[in-house]
């Protein structure tokens, strides 16, 4: 059984844990082995969720980000472009019986023939949409739960006059559900592998980390305070669930819980695209009193909740995104920018034959370029702090190695600060570098891993456990063979030596690579209902 908690941090769990809120994960902890998970770079939730399902690293799978944005032309990835076979396929191969239950980069449903049941994570358009098999299973699930959730756009949130008590409520219910649910799937359905992944912990600790109790130093007043108690009772939910889903466990029932990357606070936000304009690599067609008017407008139509979504329904598909296409195209020249952010820490060169508005040539000309852009950004300093911003800046192919290194960002930025983060596509903005707002949290590179149960260590501690190494180590415990292109390893440090000793692992062939490509992966309607969820989620501007 593997349990994911989204964006789980050690520094949460164990003050959760200290608090008396968690004492079910604190036993599985005295009677297992846990220790630090670390996720891929970036880390964010759709490589790291792939390189945990296939035990590659994102330059093998291809999945680098939540979407393509070629000229910020967003188009937005899913399963379909996972490259090589996932755990669920190579357990479902061996003839093991599956049931997998919202993880992320999982819809649209696969293609093969799924021994077992699935119902698909985020980013499910809707309910409407085929993300159960068996396809029964979604009436199953309906009348289960009623209106079932898939979505909670924290953002929306963000101008509510009660929007941080709203949001916990929501978080809450929505909890309740995803319980629910995943306890009658164990009751009703026999599984040689059974996974859920719980999300909200992640859009919790996005805009209330600092409500949280880390920082001792920062006082909370009564509203503050209450929602830090919301808080602390969403954890010890949580808890109660894990307890739950413990009861199904048999003797023979190995159990994982583990997180996709962890978080930390985000103090500063830093406008990327802001700053190549300052620089002259990004031609900008910004008007402040234009953009402000704009600004002013988008706050008003989320308060009045008019979304993207619903400007869909009475525009059409095609007239949203030729809209979006022409507001990217207003506020940036293409044809006098040479480099660009699409967010996620990382910077594009618009380079020729590869944007659809490219200026930069091949070769000796796209590498002065990236030279260019890495030489000044190392520079870049907090005018509030006098500090560095940016630690390390890397070429992809410093990162990244395997066949789909080509789709990775042409340079990576490391902060100096994780406090600080470049996550957003705005040039419009007077600054580069911002106090964080609402966004007071962000991703860290490492997550949480708890293993307890048959054949597991007691009481044991490990320290070199990385996320592509969850789907070998899942495999050996089965009995299955391992892919040798699998870039993660068997950890070892988790089992006895008794049963490291009586069983061998068995090898397998390589898995087929192939070039996927982007453009048949779901219908345009569907595309720009999941463009909405990432606005939601704060992935896209």
């Amino acid at each position: 059984m593997v349990i994911g908690i989204d964006g789980a941090s050690w520094h949460v769990l164990n003050l959760m844990i200290e608090a008396g809120a968690m004492p079910n994960l604190s036993r599985l902890i005295e009677t297992g082995v846990s220790g630090p998970l670390t996720s891929t770079l970036p880390p964010t939730s759709p490589p790291a969720w792939s390189s945990f399902m296939t035990g590659k690293k994102p330059g093998k799978h291809g999945i680098f980000s939540w979407w393509e944005a070629l000229n910020l032309r967003f188009v937005p990835l899913s399963s379909r472009d996972i490259d090589g076979r996932t755990l669920w396929q190579l357990l479902g191969e061996g003839g093991k019986r599956i049931g997998v239950f919202n993880v992320p980069m999982t819809y649209p449903l696969p293609s093969y023939a799924i021994n077992g049941f699935m119902i698909a994570g985020m980013l499910t358009p809707s309910i409407e949409s085929q993300f159960t098999y068996p396809a029964s299973l979604r009436e199953e699930l309906i009348s289960l739960v009623g209106n079932y959730t898939i979505h909670t756009p924290w953002l929306d949130y963000e101008h509510r006059k009660d929007g941080r008590h709203a949001l916990m409520r929501d978080l809450a219910a929505k909890l309740e559900q995803r319980s629910k649910v995943a306890l009658a799937l164990l009751e009703r359905y026999e599984t040689d592998f059974f996974m859920v992944v719980f999300a909200g912990n992640d859009r919790l600790s996005h805009c209330l980390w600092k409500y949280i109790g880390l920082d001792a130093e920062m006082p909370l007043d009564a509203e503050g305070l209450k929602i830090q108690e919301m808080i602390r009772a969403y954890y010890g939910q949580l808890d109660a669930t894990l307890g739950g889903m413990l009861q199904y466990c048999g003797p023979q029932t190995t159990v994982l819980v583990m997180s996709d990357h962890g978080f930390g606070p985000l103090r500063k936000e830093i406008y990327i695209n802001k700053w190549l304009a300052d620089e002259g690599l990004l031609a900008s067609s910004y008007n402040p009193r234009s953009w402000r008017i704009r600004t002013n407008l988008h706050r008003l139509a989320r308060r009045l909740g008019i979304t993207r979504e619903r400007w869909r329904r009475v525009l059409g598909t095609r007239a949203t995104e030729l809209a979006q296409e022409l507001a990217n195209t207003i506020r940036i020249d293409w044809s006098q920018t040479r480099a660009y952010s699409n967010g996620s820490n990382s910077i594009q060169i618009n380079l020729k034959g590869r944007e659809p508005h490219g200026i930069v040539n091949p070769g000796s000309e796209y590498e002065a370029v990236r030279s260019q852009v890495i030489e000044r950004l190392v520079q870049l300093r907090d005018p509030e702090t006098g500090t560095k911003v940016v630690s390390t800046v890397f070429r992809r192919e410093e990162v990244f190695e395997g066949p789909h290194v080509q789709r990775a960002p042409d340079i990576l930025i490391w902060m100096a600060d994780q406090g600080c983060a470049a996550y957003k596509c705005d040039v419009d903005v007077d600054k580069v570098v911002e106090p964080a707002g609402w966004r007071n949290g962000e991703h860290t590179l490492e997550g949480v891993l708890v293993a307890a149960g048959k054949h597991i260590k007691k009481g044991a501690r490990i320290d070199q456990a990385g996320i592509i190494d969850l789907a070998p180590t899942i495999l050996y415990r089965m009995d299955l063979p391992i892919p040798d292109d699998m870039d993660g390893v068997i950890l070892t440090d988790l089992f006895e030596e008794g049963f490291l000793g009586s069983n061998t692992p068995k090898g397998a062939t390589t898995s087929k690579v192939t070039d996927l490509g982007i453009a048949d992966r779901e219908q345009a309607k569907d595309r720009e209902v999941i463009l909405e969820r990432l606005r939601g989620l704060g992935y896209i501007d």
